[in-house]
């Protein structure tokens, strides 16, 4: 596993925003997208680089002992990974309420804004 795996997030994302730039049809998925890779970034960002602060110790002394391969794993790896997977969790979570927001708001606007639309009951009665 290469040591500089946060580094292809911000990569990543932005090759999400320039396709989200220049594609047609798919533009506001890729937009979704970016956005929740962008969130998911951000919060795998503080969370790993808090437990690092709080935890670095037991972090270090976790990677001094051998892997069942006989190699020594870094820190720098398993924060890495736990980097990747957070990253992708929560830009899955934010991906899904933001497509699911989106339908809700399409479907309101074709239904006339979301709003009832009253009309007076009429005067003439048929007995």
């Amino acid at each position: 596993m290469h040591n500089n795996i946060p580094l292809y997030i911000p990569a990543a994302i932005a090759a999400l925003v320039v396709a989200a730039a220049v594609s047609g049809p798919v533009r506001r998925h890729m937009a979704r997208l970016a956005e929740s890779l962008v969130v998911g970034a951000a919060v795998a960002f503080g969370i790993t680089a808090w437990v690092d602060g709080q935890h670095h110790a037991a972090l270090a002394a976790a990677a001094a002992h051998r892997a069942a391969g006989g190699h020594k794993v870094p820190v720098s790896d398993s924060v890495g990974a736990a980097f990747t997977v957070i990253t992708v969790i929560v830009a899955v979570i934010t991906f899904a309420v933001l497509t699911a927001a989106a339908r809700r708001r399409r479907a309101r606007a074709q239904l006339g804004g979301g709003r009832q639309v009253r009309t007076k009951p009429s005067r003439a009665r048929a007995w």
